[in-house]
């Protein structure tokens, strides 16, 4: 969390308008897309480098 947060992550508040950072879920439905395609490799790189625990992760590459 330090990292993400020295690199301008920001912690959850009121002032986001959303209940929270990560998909309340346990299936993410996407479309094959260049965008997202880099979206996971993205996530699985900060997933990889940092822990198994993708909650973070994900909010920050979000």
């Amino acid at each position: 969390m330090k990292i993400y947060c020295y690199e301008g992550m920001e912690p959850w508040s009121l002032k986001k308008n959303t209940i929270s950072d990560v998909p309340e879920g346990a299936i993410i439905t996407r479309e094959q897309t260049l965008l997202n395609n880099l979206f996971s490799c993205l996530w699985f790189g900060e997933v990889h480098l940092f822990t198994p625990r993708d909650q973070l992760s994900f909010g920050y590459v979000v």
